[in-house]
């Protein structure tokens, strides 16, 4: 699949026409990543985007050191991750590990920045993309979120009767 297409594909540039999406053509490049490799690691300075081209990743959360990381979600095609990085300097806030041998498309910040601060209307779309993103991703955290606050009540429940 070609990297115009992939783009057009992923709702993350969904309201972007093909003429700006071939602006990030000229800027975006490919990553091979190996399975079992770490694409990025929480805690390290967050500076770009990534489309998944082919492969699959494990989006992993460590939280305590005295314990193994948690998966928390699973990425494939078309997917993307890396977008909250696009926003602020904060750090990362997960690991990426590839689970099969994957390829990545990537968007630097600093190419996004020459490309939306010369352009309103593609600024605009882009953080659209983003906010409605982050919303995706909030919901499905708070479904999460209920569904293992539910599941540790009826535990606690059982466990008391």
């Amino acid at each position: 699949m070609e990297n115009t297409e992939l783009l057009r594909g992923t709702s993350f540039f969904k309201y972007f026409s093909t003429m700006e999406i071939m602006r990030f053509n000229r800027v975006i490049f490919s990553k091979n990543v190996p399975a079992g490799e770490d694409i990025i690691r929480v805690g390290d300075a967050g500076d770009a985007l990534y489309v998944i081209k082919h492969g699959r990743v494990g989006v992993m959360v460590d939280k305590d050191p005295n314990s193994p990381p948690i998966q928390v979600n699973t990425l494939g095609e078309m997917d993307y991750f890396g977008e909250m990085s696009l926003l602020d300097d904060a750090t990362r806030s997960a690991t990426i590990k590839a689970i099969t041998d994957t390829q990545l498309i990537v968007l630097k910040r600093s190419d996004l920045e020459k490309i939306i601060n010369s352009d309103f209307e593609m600024a605009a779309k882009f953080y659209k993309s983003v906010a409605i993103a982050l919303a995706h991703r909030l919901r499905k955290a708070n479904e999460t979120i209920y569904t293992t606050t539910s599941m540790l009540a009826s535990a606690t429940i059982r466990a008391d009767s």
